[in-house]
């Protein structure tokens, strides 16, 4: 699988969810009636609900793994990720859940024939500052699992994997409705490969990873009645 049908792939993930939520923006999409502006009017937020996260982006490695290696930012190149989500928002202002991504890099310094990729799993938190607005800007934390393979050049082929050590994410969800939203996303995080398959890494080094993309929010489950609200109200 070619870097650039992943990126063609990622765009087409990112125009459906546009996509979704421009359709729900149309007349009549809401009942709420309101003298104020479209962006000023306040929406409900989802609250005990299971919520689906879907995101893809461009991500790029930083820092050397291990003493005496390549940067990773030259040994790897840009990539691609996909990331799922699933987690439980017990509040209008918080999300508990888990992840796991998947990236695929350019060859940089790699062989034809060689391949560059990763994965991560992870537990996060998501605190969302205005979750009744239109446009709720949000900050997601976590820890978890990385891991990379690639061979380089000179026929070495490494399998490394540790931990993530922090993992930091920031959005701005722009709620049509309040069962969906789509936001852009800029995120980072901190990483120490321990192994190299089964060996451990001598010199393991502090690196980083950046992510830039777009994320589609989905909230599952409805409007639970009066017995069990699933929607919380700014008033």
């Amino acid at each position: 699988m070619k870097l650039n049908s992943l990126f063609v792939s990622s765009t087409a993930v990112a125009a459906v969810l546009a996509g979704s939520t421009l359709a729900a923006a149309q007349p009549g999409a809401f009942s709420e009636e309101s003298k104020t502006g479209y962006w000023d009017r306040s929406v409900e937020a989802p609250a005990e609900v299971l919520e689906l996260t879907v995101s893809t982006g461009y991500v790029q490695g930083i820092g050397q793994p291990r003493r005496g290696v390549s940067d990773l930012s030259g040994a790897l190149g840009p990539g691609a990720s996909l990331d799922l989500g699933v987690g439980y928002r017990p509040s209008a202002r918080w999300m508990l859940g888990a992840s796991g991504s998947y990236q695929f890099y350019s060859r940089a310094e790699l062989d034809d024939d060689s391949l560059a990729h990763g994965a991560t799993g992870r537990l996060d938190a998501t605190y969302h500052f205005n979750p009744f607005a239109r446009l709720d800007p949000w900050a997601r934390a976590g820890v978890g699992y990385r891991m990379l393979h690639h061979r380089l050049s000179k026929g070495h082929d490494e399998l490394l994997h540790g931990l993530q050590l922090l993992s930091v994410t920031t959005g701005l969800d722009v709620r049509m409705q309040r069962d969906v939203a789509f936001a852009p996303i800029l995120g980072a995080d901190l990483d120490l490969f321990l192994w190299d398959r089964t060996e451990s890494v001598e010199a393991p080094r502090l690196n980083a990873f950046v992510y830039l993309g777009v994320q589609g929010r989905f909230d599952i489950g409805g409007p639970g009645g009066d017995e069990t609200p699933r929607y919380a109200s700014a008033q």
